[in-house]
C-alpha cells in the first residue's frame, strides 16, 4: 500500500520545534541565556534516531529499481531552484514538509540562529555532530521526480520537504520506495505544526 511519506516522525520532532519556537520568542525578548536553554534542551536525541533511520545502512535507497521506472540520466536545467523559485515554492507550500507534514526550517535561518547561538546550536561536519532538532527539520527543496533521473528544476516538479524525507528517498522514485505524489494532496502540517512558520520571525 502506498504511504504519504517513508516513516512517520515522532513525536519529538514537535517537540522540539516548540522548544526552538519558544528560544525564538526569548530571543527577541533579549532573554539570550534562557533562548540558548531552549535551544540545547531541542536537541533530542530521538529526532536524529528518526532521520537515521531513513537515511542510514537499510534506508529506502538500498531497494532495488523497478524495470519501469526511468533510468539515471541527466537533469534538465540547473540542480539548484534559484532563489525565485524557492521563494514560489515556500509560498505555495507553508513551511511543512510535503511528505510527513513536520516544520521545516531554511538553512539562511539555522545559520543565522547558530551565529547567535554557536554553543548550542551544534553543526559539525558529521550527523552526530549535528542538532538533532535542526537535523531533522532542516528544509530541502525537493525535487519529485529526481534530478538525476531526468527530473526538471521547476516549480511543477518540486516540493518543500524535511531533510530526513529528502535524504531517505535519495535518487529513487515515489513509486520507488511507494509513496503516494504529494501533488495529489493540498499542502499543510501535520497535526501540532499548524502555527509554524520556519522560524522565519528569528531575522
Amino acid at each position: 500500500m502506498l504511504r504519504t511519506c517513508l516513516a512517520p516522525p515522532p513525536h519529538a520532532v514537535l517537540r522540539s520545534g516548540i522548544l526552538l519556537q519558544h528560544a525564538v520568542t526569548l530571543h527577541l525578548a533579549g532573554n539570550r541565556d534562557a533562548a540558548a536553554k531552549a535551544i540545547v534542551a531541542a536537541d533530542i536525541p530521538a529526532c536524529s534516531e528518526w532521520a537515521n533511520s531513513l537515511w542510514g545502512k537499510g534506508g529506502p535507497w538500498t531497494r532495488p529499481r523497478l524495470p519501469d521506472q526511468p533510468p539515471p540520466m541527466p537533469g534538465i536545467g540547473p540542480r539548484q531552484a534559484p532563489r525565485a523559485l524557492e521563494e514560489e515554492i515556500v509560498s505555495r507550500d507553508g513551511y511543512w514538509c510535503r511528505f510527513c507534514g513536520v516544520g521545516v526550517v531554511r538553512r539562511e535561518i539555522r545559520t543565522a540562529i547558530r551565529k547567535e547561538y554557536p554553543s548550542a546550536l551544534r553543526w559539525g561536519a558529521a550527523n552526530r555532530d549535528q542538532h538533532a532538532g535542526f537535523q531533522a527539520m532542516t528544509a530541502c527543496f525537493d525535487h519529485l521526480r529526481p534530478y538525476s533521473r531526468g527530473g526538471t528544476t521547476n516549480l511543477q516538479n518540486m516540493i518543500l520537504a524535511c531533510w530526513p524525507c529528502n535524504n531517505g528517498r535519495a535518487s529513487l522514485t515515489l513509486a520507488e520506495v511507494g509513496l503516494l505524489d504529494p501533488r495529489d494532496r493540498l499542502p499543510g502540517p501535520a497535526p501540532g505544526w499548524e502555527e509554524w512558520d520556519g522560524l522565519s520571525h528569528f531575522c
